[in-house]
């Protein structure tokens, strides 16, 4: 049972996740913006939510979930990091070279 001195650490968890979850989405459609307009900029048509669905079998809305369950993940695993102290560089240079991570995962994959 939760007292009220463990009562303030929750809501701190609580305010962490949200913030996870709002930058994870608002990341995710920031990057999956390209896979639909890259074939003006003369880039393949690369619809992950869709390719997610198709090889699992399942509707659109399940690829869509997934496709933002794994940009939770990546955000939860970079506020980690970061938290922890694991790396110290500037903020700018550490997103930089995170989303070149994130970019060569997915394209490898």
């Amino acid at each position: 049972m939760l007292s009220v001195k463990n009562h303030k650490k929750t809501g701190f968890w609580y305010r962490a996740i949200a913030r996870i979850l709002a930058a994870g989405a608002v990341g995710t459609l920031i990057m999956s913006i390209p896979m639909y307009y890259g074939p003006i900029f003369h880039l393949p048509l690369w619809p992950v939510p869709h390719l997610l669905a198709a090889m699992l079998g399942t509707p659109v809305a399940t690829g869509w979930l997934i496709h933002f369950a794994i940009g939770w993940i990546f955000t939860a695993l970079y506020v980690f990091i970061r938290s922890r102290g694991m790396l110290r560089s500037r903020p700018w240079l550490l997103i930089t070279c995170y989303i070149v991570f994130i970019y060569l995962v997915a394209v490898g994959s």
